[in-house]
């Protein structure tokens, strides 16, 4: 598509068009903090053979803090082998001998993790179409996050999705701060306000099989969430066309009633 199309200064590559409305979609797999919290661990025991590196705690950074801990990871690895441990605000990295089973404990908790990543929606914004609805599909299974996000226990995973985008159509719905802030190939007009109205849903679809081996008890549904300021509005109506077949079904949340 072109940039008249697009947000893209020089025009972009979309994933797929849905005549059903005229709704255009890209699909990313999404796995931010569960991800890159295994890259952290991988990149310092490099540095570290002779020992095991173990990222405790809490997850719940952005994905900018993440990749600054990877590039710096020669710097906590000498840090490490002075120390012992090293906390990175509310996340723990300490070494221990290398064993056959190591449990560790971790903390989610997901407003806090939604709130550190609160632009992540907007990575690739120069996808995000002009004159159309556009949808981001993200979509979610176990092996793309280390099991960060999974089963949705105790509605942990569904408060994370909510909160990430709720904050991405209200929080920034009036923001004037230029897009190039947070995107790139973006026009330098374009702000971040501007982006946010044109995002009309975000999916994260749940991608385990339904033959899954049978002792895992997977509960996690998919997540339809409608941007209630969208330029380009999607109804309830527009939106039973993305039902997933999953055993658990896909929760649909047009903040109908909770957009202030």
């Amino acid at each position: 598509m072109t940039s008249s199309d697009v947000l893209a200064t020089e025009g972009s590559t979309l994933d797929g068009r849905i005549e059903f409305g005229s709704m255009y979609f890209d699909i990313k797999a999404f796995g931010s903090n569960g991800r890159l919290a295994q890259r952290l661990k991988e990149r310092l025991e490099k540095e570290i053979p002779d020992e095991q590196v173990l990222i405790e705690e809490s997850w719940d950074l952005s994905f900018d803090i993440f990749s600054d801990l990877i590039e710096t990871a020669p710097d906590i690895a000498n840090e490490l082998r002075q120390k012992g441990m090293v906390r990175k605000g509310p996340m723990v990295i300490r070494l221990d001998s290398v064993k056959p089973v190591t449990i560790i404990g971790r903390n989610v908790e997901p407003y806090r993790l939604a709130k550190a990543n609160v632009h992540y929606p907007f990575r690739d914004a120069k996808q995000f179409t002009r004159n159309n609805p556009f949808i981001l599909i993200l979509v979610v299974h176990p092996w793309f996050n280390y099991l960060s996000i999974y089963n949705d226990f105790a509605g942990i995973d569904t408060a994370f999705t909510r909160s990430l985008a709720r904050r991405a159509f209200m929080q920034f719905s009036h923001d004037s701060t230029p897009l190039t802030s947070i995107a790139k190939k973006v026009p330098a007009d374009v702000t971040i306000g501007d982006a946010s109205r044109l995002l009309s849903a975000i999916f994260f679809v749940n991608v385990w099989p339904k033959d899954a081996d049978s002792s895992i008890k997977y509960a996690m549904p998919s997540w339809l969430y409608l941007n209630p300021r969208a330029t380009h509005r999607l109804t309830y109506w527009h939106a039973k066309f993305f039902c997933a077949q999953n055993p658990n079904g896909t929760q649909i949340d047009g903040f109908a009633d909770d957009d202030y």
